[in-house]
């Protein structure tokens, strides 16, 4: 499973591009929920949710004081964190009449309110889906400190098996916290996990510590799962490490 760059369905300022019209701003805000929508029907969580939280942020932020928010990276996997050294407010320099002014208030407050209910489901599944989870260190735990680990998940709706080879990454140099990078090794029918890895890793190393992870629900694995494995897998580093 190859790593996707995500770009975002909407830009974060969209509801200041003209026209300045309700209708026009309904339908283009409807149409993205409907995908949203559409998303969550078949269990797909990201990337919905982490734009549903930004443009509840972007607009909330617009309604605040004028300016929209913007992100200053670009997202390298489906499953990116949005961190707060991630954003830029950014001042609007388009000159609107005070018809315009009213019509933007208007779409603001009943877009915000729409975004907000989407948000809702979307954070309910997300709870649903991590709840549905769990990981288990098997092996190697005196040797977390490598910072690297092997991640095996055998999926029991589709009777596959995965495994993937994790990095725990951190950003010493500017203190922007960390982050779990993870790349497939593995997808096939072979249990014998331990073979695998000395076969298909690129460290050869059997000394790095192996996670098995767990779901209790038939979920998506790209865009729901592995996320969750990796946020729970990321905790379990920065509470073990110094």
């Amino acid at each position: 499973m190859e790593k996707k760059s995500t770009k975002f369905i909407l830009n974060s300022d969209w509801f200041l591009q003209r026209p300045i019209d309700m209708e026009h701003k309904e339908y283009i805000l409807s149409s993205f929920l409907s995908k949203v929508e559409e998303a969550l029907g078949r269990g797909e969580i990201y990337p919905y949710f982490t734009e549903l939280s930004l443009h509840m942020a972007s607009i909330g932020n617009y309604l605040k004081n004028g300016k929209y928010i913007v992100l200053k990276k670009e997202f390298s996997e489906i499953d990116d964190e949005i961190m707060l050294y991630d954003l830029k407010s950014k001042l609007c320099r388009k000159k609107f009449t005070e018809s315009e002014k009213n019509e933007l208030n208007n779409i603001l407050k009943e877009s915000h309110e729409k975004l907000l209910q989407y948000f809702s489901v979307c954070k309910g599944m997300w709870d649903f889906s991590f709840e549905a989870t769990s990981i288990k260190l098997r092996k190697n735990r005196k040797n977390l400190s490598l910072n690297k680990s092997y991640v095996v998940y055998h999926d029991t709706f589709g009777e596959m098996y995965y495994i993937w080879e994790v990095d725990y990454i951190k950003d010493y140099e500017t203190k922007n916290g960390s982050k779990i990078e993870s790349k497939l090794l593995y997808q096939g029918n072979d249990k014998t996990f331990t073979e695998v890895i000395k076969k298909f890793s690129t460290t050869k190393s059997m000394d790095i510590p192996i996670f098995e992870v767990y779901s209790s629900h038939n979920l998506p694995l790209e865009s729901n799962l592995l996320p969750l494995f990796k946020r729970k897998i990321h905790s379990y580093f920065t509470q073990t490490l110094p």
